[in-house]
Parts: C-alpha cells; structure tokens; sequence
C-alpha cells in the first residue's frame, strides 16, 4: 500500500505553481520547436486547486486569459457545490450542495494569445449548475465558446 504525505497549504499552493510554471515552459518549447505553432492559440482547462488570485493564479494570469475575463457573455462563475451525498441503499447521488461563488472558483478555462491576430473571441463562459452534471464530480462543468477566425 501506497499513500501520499499530506501536505500543508503552503507546500500545496508551491507544488501548483510549480505546475504552472511547467506548463508554461512546455508551451514556450512546443512553440519554439515547431514555428508552425508559434502563433496557434493554446486552450487550457480543468480544476487547478487555485483561487482567483492565488500565487498560482497569478502565473497563469501574466502568461494566459481567464476567459471569464475575455467573455462577451458571463453568465456567471459559481463555485464548488461540494460533494454530493451517494445513497448505496437506491444508487442515486442525493443532497447536492448548492454551487455558488463563496464556494471558491478552482475550475477555470484558459486561453493565451487571445489577441495573436487570429481573431480570438469568447463568448458565453458560464458554469453547469444541472444536477445531473454533479453525478460524477464534486465540481460543477465550465463551458466557453471560443470562435476562432
């Protein structure tokens, strides 16, 4: 048996930004690699386990769009419901949180370069709140419409 040492708020929020930083630095060499990429846009989602503003944040800030920033239509940005109680006894997912912004943003979409001349928009950056969307995830969906020219 294998477990992870648990690790304490500082040394989680460094391990993320170091991720970040990674990230960054792949994307720098695949652009450098390849210059048929040195201009393509780059799309990054998922859930970072970072808040709006974190160190973390902020890396990816300087380098990427949040495209809640960028959106022509924000329909909101709620947060984490929590988990959703399992019933074994009928097999459904019961009590669900109730999403909501206090809840803390940890799930984000990223874009960088959204003014490389390749005619970039985003529009309606919104976050599924449909219970049946939480079935498999304590995290609600993010969902964007990137048009690109």
């Amino acid at each position: 048996m294998w477990s992870a040492p648990q690790l304490t708020p500082a040394q989680a929020e460094s391990v993320r930004t170091l991720n970040a930083e990674q990230l960054l630095k792949k994307i720098r060499q695949i652009r450098t690699i390849n210059p048929d990429f040195s201009e393509a846009p780059v799309i990054m989602g998922g859930d970072l386990n970072c808040e709006p503003f974190s160190p973390t944040f902020e890396i990816l800030k300087k380098h990427m769009s949040w495209c809640r920033d960028i959106a022509t239509d924000l329909k909101d940005n709620l947060g984490c419901p929590g988990y959703a109680d399992y019933d074994y006894k009928s097999g459904d997912y019961v009590k669900w949180g109730t999403p909501s912004e206090d809840k803390g943003v940890i799930d984000y979409i990223w874009i960088q370069n959204p003014e490389c001349g390749q005619g970039i928009a985003v529009r309606n950056y919104f976050t599924v709140t449909d219970q049946m969307a939480l079935i498999s995830s304590d995290h609600c969906p993010k969902i964007a419409d990137i048009i690109i020219d």
